[in-house]
């Protein structure tokens, strides 16, 4: 029964998935957003995970903001903090750092993980692509979750990359419009 219940919840996280998916079609309300506001959400929401792993943080967003739909912003720091924090090392790091240049908002977040192969890099953001599936099945992963920032940084005219955090972990970095787009 334990076995049918744990598949009956990945097909529920699946659908749920697919929804924020097709969500994310059209930016609705923008506004201007204090990256601080919305990463310091995070880490505390996300707390118990990573207390049980013994994850520390290291933050530098001071006064760096960005112009979008606040909710699909939520949605990517959200992702990728939480994929930071569940495929990290017990005592890692994750580290949250942003700031605004040249009309843009650079965001970096990264972990001290295993990292991810270059092979793994090319296909890293496409859905259902999951880098180790026994790892990902066992931290409860869909292969959802990058695409769906991917998809949603690409509607707000931005760009993400994932490169290595030396001497180990992943880095993703987010480039994101800072002013109104005309």
């Amino acid at each position: 029964v334990s076995g049918l219940q744990n598949q009956i919840g990945r097909l529920s996280d699946i659908v749920q998935m697919l929804l924020e998916l097709t969500n994310t079609d059209a930016v609705q309300d923008k506004e201007y957003v204090l990256v601080e506001d919305i990463a310091e959400d995070i880490i505390t929401e996300l707390s118990d995970i990573s207390s049980k792993k013994n994850i520390q943080f290291s933050t530098d967003y001071k006064d760096a903001e960005m112009y979008g739909d606040i909710d699909m912003i939520y949605q990517v720091f959200y992702n990728l903090i939480q994929n930071s924090i569940k495929y990290n090392i017990e005592g890692g790091t994750v580290s949250v750092l942003a700031k605004n240049e040249n009309k843009k908002t650079v965001i970096c977040i990264r972990d001290t993980g295993t990292g991810i192969s270059d092979e793994n890099k090319v296909r890293i953001f496409d859905p259902f692509f999951c880098v180790d599936k026994s790892r990902s099945r066992a931290a409860g992963g869909v292969g959802l979750g990058l695409s769906i920032v991917r998809h949603i940084v690409d509607k707000h005219g931005g760009t993400i990359m994932v490169s290595d955090n030396r001497p180990q972990g992943t880095c993703f970095i987010i480039e994101l419009p800072f002013l109104k787009q005309e």
